[in-house]
């Protein structure tokens, strides 16, 4: 949703303000679409970190960006996929919780900060209750460690839930 609406005023701009024809506007969209990493600096959008155990970090933070995200870990594992997560209130943890079930083998829960985040205990019961195996918590490097320590190669973590849950990670493994 939020890349529709940008390229839909991207293009009324270029044309409206600019007066740029059909292909510039479709040039410059395109451009900006494919370099907005190196443009913007924007990461944590389907970033595989690591492989061989693949490591992907994404910010999706509400029902479809998870699913969306879900999907692609799902597609990219054929081992066991675990999923550290942590929520916010305002984010309907109780549909999310479904679908990491759905999609996850194995959740880890780390605590975000705010009086809008949703309890660790809290979502990691809604886990366990529809049958998912709850691994270690906590901080996200505890996360990763004790994952790489206890994975396979053919195994898979993705990081999610939350701007705060990727924040966590060393920015160097983000380039």
């Amino acid at each position: 949703r939020n890349a529709t609406l940008a390229v839909v005023l991207a293009e009324s701009i270029l044309q409206d303000v600019y007066g740029q024809s059909d292909s510039q506007i479709v040039n410059a969209v395109v451009g900006g679409l494919e370099n907005t990493r190196r443009l913007s600096g924007l990461r944590g959008r389907l970033d595989v970190i690591g492989k061989h155990p693949m490591i992907i970090a994404d910010v999706s933070h509400n029902t479809p960006g998870i699913e969306a995200a879900l999907r692609f870990a799902r597609e990219r594992c054929d081992g066991k996929l675990h999923v550290a997560i942590g929520l916010l209130r305002d984010k309907q943890f109780e549909e999310i919780a479904k679908l990491v079930s759905t999609y996850a083998d194995v959740a880890h829960v780390t605590p975000l900060s705010g009086e809008r985040a949703v309890e660790p205990k809290q979502l990691e019961d809604a886990l366990s209750d529809r049958g998912l195996e709850i691994g270690p918590g906590g901080a996200i490097a505890r996360i990763v460690a004790s994952f790489l320590s206890r994975s396979r190669p053919s195994d898979a973590l993705l990081l999610c839930g939350s701007h705060q849950v990727v924040g966590q990670l060393d920015p160097k493994l983000l380039v």
